[in-house]
Formats: structure tokens, sequence, C-alpha cells
């Protein structure tokens, strides 16, 4: 009977699921200029109310923004400057 019972109450437990905004964040490139062979642009992020994101020192817990160009063809070399 007990066992019953338990099982009855663990079909009817909903599993957690976190809530997560659709829009936690925005980026934006921004049009720069070019010298030459050299291409400037900037991005601009603009995160959702409470969010936080860290960029030059993220500290012991934060994680620092990384860019990922290795799907380019035409990006030679990045430099990133905050």
């Amino acid at each position: 009977m007990l066992r019953t019972l338990c099982a009855a109450l663990l079909a009817l437990a909903a599993p957690g699921h976190a809530q997560v905004p659709d829009e936690l964040a925005y980026a934006d490139l921004n049009a720069g200029w070019r010298d030459g062979h050299t291409h400037v642009a900037g991005l601009t992020i603009r995160l959702a109310p409470g969010w936080k994101t860290y960029w030059r020192v993220p500290g012991e817990a934060g994680i620092p923004p990384v860019f990922n160009w290795s799907g380019s063809s035409n990006v030679a070399a990045v430099r990133v400057h905050f």
C-alpha cells in the first residue's frame, strides 16, 4: 500500500524547469572604417536588466567574452580592444 501511494505521488510530481527569458542579450555590429587592409568595427552588447558580462578582468568566477572567427574565410587576424 505504501509503495502504491509513493508511486502515485511521484507520478504527480512535475519536473522543474529553469525559466530563461528569450531575450537576454542583443549584439550589434557597428560599422567602422577601413585603413588599407585593416577594418575597424565595434560591437555593442545590450543585456536584459539584472544580467552582467565581464570584459577585461572577469575575476575568479566570471568568464571573459570569447570571439570565434574560425568560420570566416576572409579574416586573417583579430585584435580585441576594450
